[in-house]
C-alpha cells in the first residue's frame, strides 16, 4: 500500500511530497533481505516439500516472485513443489474475506 499506492493516494494533498519520498524506502520483507541487504542463506534447514503461495499484492502489486525462492532456496534439505496455477487469484485475499464471508474462495471448491 505504501510503496505503491501512497503517491496516488495523497496527490494534489500537502502530504504529497512526504508520500513520494516514503514510498521507495518502503519492501516488503524477503525483497529487503534479498535485493537491498543482499542475503539469500539464512542458515536454515527443513527437510520436507513445501510450497509457497505468493500474496497477490507482493505478486501483482510489487513484482515480488523471485525473492521468496531465492530464500527458499538456500533452504538445506527443503523441496519447493511450485502450486499449480500458482499466479492465478484465489479471490480471497484483503477486506473481501472479511466481508463476504459467507462465499467460499476458488481453492475451497
Amino acid at each position: 500500500m505504501i510503496k505503491v499506492f501512497y503517491p496516488q493516494l495523497f496527490e494534489g494533498t500537502e502530504e504529497e511530497k512526504a508520500a513520494k519520498e516514503l514510498s521507495p524506502k518502503c519492501y516488503e520483507f524477503s525483497d529487503f533481505l534479498v535485493t537491498k541487504l543482499g542475503v539469500t542463506d539464512l542458515g536454515a534447514r527443513f527437510s520436507r516439500e513445501v510450497t509457497f503461495h505468493d500474496g497477490c499484492h507482493g505478486l501483482r502489486e510489487l513484482g515480488n516472485k523471485k525473492p521468496a525462492r531465492d530464500l527458499l532456496a538456500k533452504v538445506r534439505d527443503l523441496e519447493l513443489i511450485e502450486m499449480r496455477d500458482a499466479e492465478t487469484c484465489c479471490g480471497f485475499g484483503g477486506t473481501f474475506a472479511a466481508k463476504f464471508p459467507m462465499i467460499p474462495p476458488r481453492w475451497a471448491k
